[in-house]
């Protein structure tokens, strides 16, 4: 079995200091490439090919932003979200699951869900208390 996938993602990060007040925002371009091929006895006592030596490239756009603010010297809140990216992988899916009967909802396009998170955190003398939530879509 021959599985390729590469993912690249590349941003700028673009950011803003005010006081307290740090916010910042990255677009993302993101690459990726697949193949999938492999091979599978067939139910006539042969072996069946499946998928191509062609390998698939997308490109797609996305965006990461963050904020945070600093209370007092002890107290800080921050929020992030990142967008969702969904990448066509050109008929790489469909021909890899077909000997299975499995009809994917979406054919061969797949998403990088969205994300958000909260935290908070505590500073006293050496220590830092802190709290994350992330919720990924």
């Amino acid at each position: 079995m021959v599985t390729s996938l590469k993912l690249l993602q590349m941003g700028i990060s673009l950011a803003y200091k005010i006081d307290g007040l740090s916010m910042g925002v990255i677009p993302i371009l993101q690459y990726r490439n697949m193949n999938i091929y492999y091979k599978t006895p067939s139910l006539k006592g042969s072996i069946a090919n499946i998928g191509t030596d062609e390998t698939t490239t997308d490109f797609a756009f996305g965006y990461n932003l963050g904020l945070s603010y600093n209370f007092t010297n002890s107290i800080s809140v921050g929020m992030v979200y990142k967008s969702s990216i969904e990448m066509d992988y050109s008929k790489q899916l469909t021909t890899a699951t077909a000997p299975f009967k499995i009809t994917l909802p979406y054919g061969n396009i797949l998403e990088q869900p969205s994300e958000y998170g909260i935290g908070i955190s505590y500073s006293k003398g050496h220590h830092k208390f802190a709290y994350d939530y992330k919720k990924v879509n």
